[in-house]
């Protein structure tokens, strides 16, 4: 298939781009003028219609409004409670819609995002929450100021630079900038924030950056393991894609570590339309959960609970 002519596509973002200013338009103010609350009702039934706070420049705003991810939030919960989990890590929060979905299923929500505008968004839409914590840094394998690139018409683009070839470029590319941003290891943020829960699950959407955090959160397990605060059960899931694909191999190892542990691995489709559920994975055969873009799931339990 040849591609789009440039003048098509162009006519194309422009009339995309009027569609979401005529959405968001239509948004009450948030706490400046460059915001918006955007109504949100989580795709979970024990969950709260709530007042999610967007910047108003962010074309993000109006996926979430057409619920793209509905399939990827419920089958998470759903996954948290039948395992009992306590605590969950939203790692690259965005907004908070997968934060707004576990409130009411899980007691306490750590929501970790590095980019400052919608940081901003995030602690004013989960302000006085009980059992939702706001940690406004990114996290990666090491305690330090990283760069961060950031697309304010576009915040699902944003991720750190770490050297790594370029991202795949989203139609609003016109005014990327980068940022400095504090980081701290992944690990810290977990060993302070886990307390007595024994029953953790994490969520990773930092575009391209999960492997670092992977092997970092190998590593925690080791710790834990050995000043003999094991967890009972483990929950992450992650986010495959375009961004991603270049560390396919990496990945493909490091869940050849998780399974070794004797995790267990599903795959879930990207695309909503498209979702069968959770696909489970065999093991030996890891590659099979990177064969197409999706979420990885991976649960790993106690030798009592497997």
């Amino acid at each position: 298939m040849s591609p789009r002519p440039s003048w098509l596509k162009r006519l194309s973002n422009a009339r995309r781009f009027e569609r979401f200013k005529r959405f968001m338009s239509s948004q009450p103010q948030g706490g400046l003028p460059e915001e918006r609350l955007l109504s949100f009702q989580p795709p979970v039934a024990a969950a709260p219609h709530r007042k999610l706070c967007v910047s108003s420049v962010d074309y993000r705003a109006l996926l979430i409004e057409e619920r793209r991810q509905d399939h990827k939030m419920s089958t998470l919960i759903e996954a948290c409670v039948a395992g009992d989990y306590t605590l969950l890590f939203d790692v690259g929060a965005n907004y908070g819609e997968f934060v707004a979905s576990a409130i009411g299923s899980l007691p306490s929500v750590v929501a970790v995002e590095a980019n400052p505008i919608v940081a901003r968004c995030l602690k004013q839409s989960f302000e006085g929450e009980a059992g939702v914590r706001v940690l406004a840094h990114a996290v990666s394998d090491q305690e330090a100021t990283l760069t961060m690139r950031i697309n304010p018409q576009y915040s699902g683009g944003n991720r750190l630079v770490t050297g790594e070839s370029a991202p795949t470029p989203y139609f609003l590319e016109g005014c990327v900038f980068t940022l400095d941003v504090p980081c701290r290891r992944l690990s810290d943020v977990m060993r302070e924030e886990r307390g007595e829960h024994k029953r953790v699950a994490m969520k990773m959407d930092v575009e391209g950056h999960e492997p670092v955090l992977l092997a970092e959160l190998l590593a925690w397990l080791e710790e834990q393991q050995a000043g003999g605060a094991p967890l009972e059960a483990l929950l992450v899931m992650f986010e495959f894609n375009s961004n991603s694909y270049e560390e396919r191999q990496r990945l493909t190892s490091l869940l050849k570590r998780f399974t070794a542990l004797g995790a267990q691995l599903s795959h879930l489709a990207e695309r909503k339309q498209e979702s069968v559920g959770r696909v489970l994975i065999e093991p030996q055969r890891e590659e099979q959960a990177l064969d197409r873009p999706g979420e990885i799931l991976i649960e790993l339990l106690s030798p009592s609970d497997a």
